[in-house]
């Protein structure tokens, strides 16, 4: 039983260990995260979501291609939807579950292009409980590393 106690208490704290990396990595190369709030974007997308975006300049704006996946600013929550056009200057977005075309709009409202999904996450960063979150999370962070100190003293 100790064995068991003692290898999960390591996978636990590796885990934290590899999720925490892997948001600071996200952060310093830039990438914004948005929670998806809408099925507009089902099933390649679904609400509740957590997408990372790589955001854009305007030269690689330009770059941008019918089938890509862009974050558009609507003056509120950020609105993930596939580009089905590119004309004069306008792009022309609809999302895939959706039965119409968005309105066109400018360059200037692309935040950046989305990179990946992870499923389900996007709940937890956009719910009103992200505090108590936190909070266990960072309860589990300081049981694993009581367990872990243990785990030492045992040896």
């Amino acid at each position: 039983m100790k064995t068991f106690k003692k290898y999960a208490s390591y996978a636990l704290f590796a885990l934290i260990l590899v999720v925490f990396m892997f948001v600071i990595i996200m952060q310093l190369l830039g990438h914004k995260s948005y929670a998806v709030l809408s099925p507009s974007m089902s099933p390649t997308i679904n609400t509740n979501a957590l997408v990372y975006v790589d955001v854009y300049d305007d030269t690689q704006k330009q770059a941008l291609v019918p089938g890509d996946i862009i974050a558009i600013e609507t003056g509120g929550i950020p609105v993930m939807h596939r580009i089905v056009e590119i004309k004069d200057g306008k792009i022309t977005t609809k999302g895939d579950a959706n039965e119409s075309l968005d309105a066109p709009i400018t360059y200037d409202k692309v935040i950046g292009k989305v990179i990946f999904s992870i499923p389900l996450i996007g709940f937890f960063v956009s719910s009103k409980y992200i505090l108590f979150v936190l909070i266990g999370i960072i309860g589990i962070i300081a049981t694993t590393y009581y367990l872990f100190l243990e785990i030492k003293k045992e040896k």
